[in-house]
């Protein structure tokens, strides 16, 4: 794939996912510019970094002038920048085919998918690797505390990518080696029933060439390798990942020596039980936490890896809900997956950018756009519904949490249970939307302020 002074424009360049494309393409000496809306997100500050233009969306931005435009599969035919690339005959690709193009080209290809918990275990297989010197070019669906990025650029032998199951996205990828994490039902606007979600990891399965590492209960052997050490993760989940990329560590040769001192030097993934104050302190007034959990298991995992780690502290969940869809066919799970909090918080839906009006919310499922050039957009069947989701959770995580609590908003947040003032505390943030800036506004006061 030539890249060298081509001319290439991201529509949606501060996606978690196509701004590790968009990097890639500009350290091989693209001319690469994007565009995507003015809020802040995870991706800025890698952007700022390499000084990638980011312009607001406008028809403006595109012209004769590009080799190509990539865009997000969030977005559909009305946009203006995808309806103006395809007036003027530009080759159009997806996140998904141009990543494909990319990662297939590789001599050592590995994808970490599952519904919870790859982009920790791709994180920490990038690392592993980079440790032990094979200077792996890496995708990750989240920015890497060791690298303070979502992406590394590597000598392009060894490549790392995060499968994104959503939209059947990781199909396009053809990995020698494959880690699943797990496989839970997700993603109801986009798969129709659990059946569907399974075939799709199956097709992934069936395109891997080389080996198959799923996620199973560590061993014995493995339990006492990470009692040698001081391991940073939190929680069984997390361990059981780290025994995915272990097994595969050891196929390829890989000494426990090494193994270890990755394992001990990796510092974790951005918005995955992230800590915002020092969890260190002995004895502290109140832990605050921010954590992307927003599927029920994903949850549960979070409130008992930190329910085992500070037994002796109350438990405060915030949860913010992501997407109708999700909620309303995971509805029972979501009821019951905070038994292990002491206080529930529920937060309104965030709307995730296939729910707004600007995204694909109103095209027919498995509809594609197509210009002669291979471009294609994948869409979903995410609509707000007519019932009111906030209100039906909130009835529902009452029968298993009588005091749960909803909150209109996080703005000006008031801890609204007076007696767990003088607590043993810790403040958890739950979601993949903006929740975490509760955290970090709560992170900025003193817990006497919390009131």
């Amino acid at each position: 794939m030539q890249l060298v002074n081509k001319k290439i424009h991201f529509v949606g360049i501060k996606g978690i996912g196509l701004s590790t494309v968009a990097q890639f393409c500009f350290r091989a000496g693209a001319k690469v510019t994007g565009s995507d809306n003015q809020e802040n997100f995870p991706a800025d500050s890698v952007l700022n970094r390499l000084k990638i233009p980011c312009h607001s969306f406008s028809s403006k931005n595109i012209t004769s002038q590009l080799d190509l435009v990539v865009y997000s599969s969030a977005y559909n035919q009305n946009h203006p920048e995808i309806k103006k690339a395809v007036r003027l005959k530009i080759p159009l690709k997806s996140y998904g085919e141009i990543l494909a193009e990319i990662f297939n080209q590789g001599k050592h290809k590995i994808v970490v998918a599952g519904s919870h918990g790859k982009t920790t275990t791709t994180a920490l297989l990038g690392h592993l690797l980079d440790k032990v010197g094979c200077q792996p070019t890496v995708f990750v669906g989240g920015l890497s505390n060791n690298w303070q990025n979502n992406f590394k650029k590597g000598k392009n032998e060894w490549l790392v990518a995060e499968g994104d199951e959503y939209q059947k996205k990781f199909l396009f990828l053809k990995p020698d080696y494959l880690l699943i994490t797990n496989i839970d039902f997700d993603h109801p606007d986009c798969f129709k029933d659990k059946k569907e979600y399974r075939q799709a990891f199956e097709a992934l399965k069936k395109q891997t060439k080389k080996k198959i590492f799923s996620g199973q209960k560590i061993s014995p052997v493995f339990k006492k390798f990470l009692e040698t050490m001081d391991f940073p993760l939190l929680g069984e989940k997390n361990k059981e990942n780290a025994y995915l990329v272990y097994r595969l560590a050891k196929e390829l040769k890989i000494p426990d020596k090494k193994i270890k001192t990755a394992f001990e030097t990796f510092k974790g993934v951005k918005r995955r039980m992230e800590f915002y104050l020092n969890h260190k302190l002995s004895v502290p007034s109140s832990i605050i936490v921010d954590d992307y959990a927003h599927h029920p298991e994903e949850i549960k995992a979070t409130l008992s890896a930190l329910k085992e780690k500070y037994p002796d502290y109350k438990l405060l969940a915030i949860f913010q809900p992501h997407t109708f869809s999700r909620t309303k066919s995971l509805m029972a799970d979501f009821g019951k997956c905070f038994q292990k909090a002491d206080f529930v918080y529920l937060l309104p839906t965030f709307a995730s950018a296939r729910e707004s009006g600007s995204r694909n919310s109103t095209l027919l499922r498995n509809k594609s756009l197509t210009n002669g050039q291979g471009g294609r957009v994948f869409t979903t069947r995410e609509q707000k519904p007519k019932e009111n989701m906030d209100k039906l959770l909130l009835k529902e995580v009452k029968k298993h949490h009588p005091k749960a609590k909803f909150l209109p908003s996080f703005k000006n947040f008031k801890l609204m249970t007076s007696d767990v003032i003088n607590l043993k505390l810790i403040i958890l943030t739950l979601g993949a939307g903006d929740v975490y800036k509760l955290a970090e506004g709560l992170a900025k006061k003193t817990p006497g302020n919390l009131s």
